[in-house]
């Protein structure tokens, strides 16, 4: 039985649908009225629809949180080890893939409104809507592509690991131990390479060709993560940069469940992880990394045997979109596109008219305020992963494998040679006796 989604869930009014409508109505309303002088009303309530659509979406995220933390548990035992089935994918790519969209999509009406206003301010020849079409289709396709690339890649590499779990577990070989969601961390770790387990041989990390090392090589990655114990040890689910690991760790407080990874099959050195799905008791996964290194303080798993991986599958859904995301708006990508909505609010109503530019100069400011918000989210998201992670070690929340600052494995010292024979001692000529005296 499928459980009914709410608003974590996806269904109903789409706050992004919202915003669509109305960077469409707005691009319609300036590519039929370029001669309008301001105040542009009409485009007004385009951009009142679009802020609107935005509102929607925080408290979509903050109900969807809410709703997360208030699954049930489960009821009766807890399943056993044995194979397990994702029903869906992992909603946080897509959700971050419509985002960067719908960014590209709001070139258009500003490019349209950056030649409305300058139109309007010089006064000579017709606006030329398709040299702004051409700008806003060129910077827009390369933010559409850049962004979808490295989504696409990212989303390529975690599903790739997260099929290697699912794929050891219906084999048998992979580990197992029952854990209990206990808080977040972060960390740097150094995960394994998406083709680990199929042709590369761990012994030599960085194997024999150039194509083989840079499709293998182990990169350390900074990212958030979730506490895992198990009695007196713990254990770490490294999550991948995009996750809010405060924001999943309060939705899944004190959640029981099964962490599942797949073990190296050859001696591994300090900071490696290995891919792995955290199977919750009420149905849903989470997927990332964990230590793949002996350590005293994490906690060891067992290796699923024949008779655990027979005559039960564990059907899992992955964990609600709302949880994966943080719910705080003071962060610079919501900040400096607040402006950008006021900036474009004054240029349309009139209120930022220049002499020379008119009201181009808010708009193209608009503009840049959308990049600066976007490089200020990846160095906001840098910056309190490293103090989160030196405040956890500072007060000892952090395992010994989970160390701030990780670096590659150093290679293994060269043998010393053998010391040499000392020579045989000189035995003395009889001639020089004779000769001496």
């Amino acid at each position: 039985m499928r459980r009914r989604q709410g608003s974590a869930g996806g269904r109903g009014l789409q706050p992004l649908g919202v915003v669509w409508c109305g960077i469409a109505a707005a691009t319609v309303c300036l590519g039929l009225g370029m001669r309008t002088p301001a105040p542009r009303w009409d485009v007004l309530g385009c951009v009142a629809v679009v802020c609107v659509g935005l509102l929607l979406r925080i408290l979509r995220v903050r109900r969807g949180q809410e709703e997360a933390r208030r699954v049930p548990r489960g009821s009766g035992a807890p399943p056993p080890p044995g194979p397990i089935r994702l029903l869906a994918p992992w909603p946080l790519f897509k959700d971050r893939f419509r985002t960067v969209a719908t960014v590209a999509a709001s070139l258009v009406p500003l490019f349209l409104g950056v030649e409305w206003a300058l139109a309007a301010a010089v006064g000579d020849g017709p606006p030329q809507i398709g040299a702004a079409l051409f700008r806003a289709g060129f910077f827009g396709g390369a933010i559409l592509l850049w962004g979808g690339f490295f989504v696409h890649a990212q989303e390529r590499e975690a599903g790739r690991a997260a099929q290697r779990v699912v794929e050891a577990c219906q084999d048998g070989t992979a580990k197992t131990v029952r854990v209990s969601v206990r808080g977040c961390a972060a960390g740097t770790h150094l995960p394994h390479p998406p083709r680990a387990h199929v042709d590369f041989d761990p012994a030599a990390p960085y194997g024999p060709g150039p194509r083989s090392r840079i499709a293998n090589r182990r990169v350390p990655r900074r990212s958030g993560a979730l506490r895992l114990t198990a009695g007196t040890a713990e254990r770490t689910l490294f999550l991948d940069p995009s996750t809010d690991a405060e924001a999943l760790a309060s939705a899944l407080d004190s959640r029981p469940g099964r962490l599942y990874w797949t073990p190296a099959t050859a001696v591994t050195q300090p900071g490696w992880t290995a891919p792995a799905i955290l199977a919750l008791d009420d149905g849903r996964y989470v997927r990332g990394w964990t230590q793949d290194t002996p350590d005293p303080l994490v906690v060891d798993g067992e290796v699923m045997k024949g008779g655990q991986v027979r005559g039960y599958v564990q059907q899992l859904r992955p964990a609600e979109l709302a949880a994966l995301r943080s719910r705080s708006v003071l962060r610079p990508g919501p900040l400096f596109h607040g402006v950008a909505l006021v900036a474009v609010g004054a240029a349309f109503s009139g209120a930022w008219n220049t002499a020379k530019e008119g009201a181009a100069e808010p708009l193209a400011g608009a503009l840049a305020l959308l990049a600066v918000g976007f490089l200020g989210e990846a160095v906001a998201r840098a910056v309190r992963l490293r103090k989160q992670a030196g405040r956890l070690a500072a007060g000892g929340g952090v395992p010994s494998t989970l160390a701030p600052h990780v670096q590659p494995p150093a290679p293994p010292p060269l043998p010393t040679p053998p010391p040499l024979p000392a020579p045989p001692p000189r035995m003395q000529n009889p001639h020089d006796s004779d000769s001496g005296r």
